[in-house]
């Protein structure tokens, strides 16, 4: 991981009390999708394994995945400088909520939608241990399908790539919401 940059003054502004994710799965998967498309297709590049990393100097162009999109067109981060969702203060967790929901990582992404800042590894583990247990089966039964069929394709690179890859999101939004997620 680099260093990241200070984040600028119009940004920190933006991390005020007047911009908040929503704080249930379905919610923030399916207005993660919708912000995505929105975000600048000659700057921004799709890339799976990268939150939102401006490209070395000299090369034009900023790697993102779903959640450094959400940044941008949410939050409108700089594309100067790496961000990471904890920069993100108060919704930090949300923020991890997607990366964990593009993983399959479901139980996961459910219980860091409780979390406003980033939390540890351990209260995240024990925070889906308190919500297993009152789970529904048509609820587990979700968790399961995504954890056994994640997102595809998970490993984009491109924007024709990422958008199959939105569409299947926004399958797992339209599921979650069933379920009461």
């Amino acid at each position: 991981m680099g260093v990241a940059e200070p984040i600028l003054e119009y940004e920190r502004e933006q991390l005020g009390d007047d911009i908040y994710l929503p704080d249930c799965l379905s919610e923030i998967i399916k207005d993660a999708a919708e912000i995505a498309q929105g975000v600048d297709r000659e700057l921004y590049i799709p890339d799976f394994s990268v939150c939102h990393a401006p490209e070395p100097a000299g090369v034009y162009g900023v790697r993102v995945n779903m959640t450094g999109m959400v940044m941008r067109g949410r939050f409108g981060t700089s594309p100067n400088g790496e961000r990471f969702p904890g920069d993100f203060a108060r919704n930090a967790g949300r923020l991890m909520a997607i990366e964990s929901a593009c993983a399959g990582k479901i139980a996961e992404a459910v219980a860091l939608c409780d979390f406003d800042f980033e939390p540890s590894d351990e209260d995240v583990r024990a925070r889906v241990n308190e919500l297993v247990d009152g789970w529904s089966m048509r609820q587990m039964a979700f968790v399961m399908k995504w954890r056994a069929d994640p997102p595809a394709p998970a490993e984009y690179a491109s924007w024709p790539e990422f958008d199959l890859f939105c569409e299947s999101m926004r399958a797992l939004a339209a599921d979650a919401a069933a379920v009461g997620f």
